[in-house]
């Protein structure tokens, strides 16, 4: 099980980093609507589109090796 949580976290090949952002992909999509469509309050809208934001640019920062 260790195996494969590592290899969801840290993908090795380019397949399992596609599923990994497709995954994540629709994950933000869902909370950032849920908080808007809620209309949370201004700072944790703004926390929820900075963490998309960071988790993108990690893996943006990936593809450059």
């Amino acid at each position: 099980m260790s195996n494969f949580i590592l290899e969801m976290t840290l993908p090795r090949t380019d397949a399992g980093v596609f599923v990994q952002t497709i995954v994540m992909g629709i994950f933000w999509v869902v909370t950032i609507t849920t908080v808007l469509v809620l209309d949370a309050r201004r700072e944790y809208q703004t926390f929820a589109v900075g963490l998309a934001m960071v988790n993108f640019a990690w893996f943006a920062a990936r593809t450059v090796h």
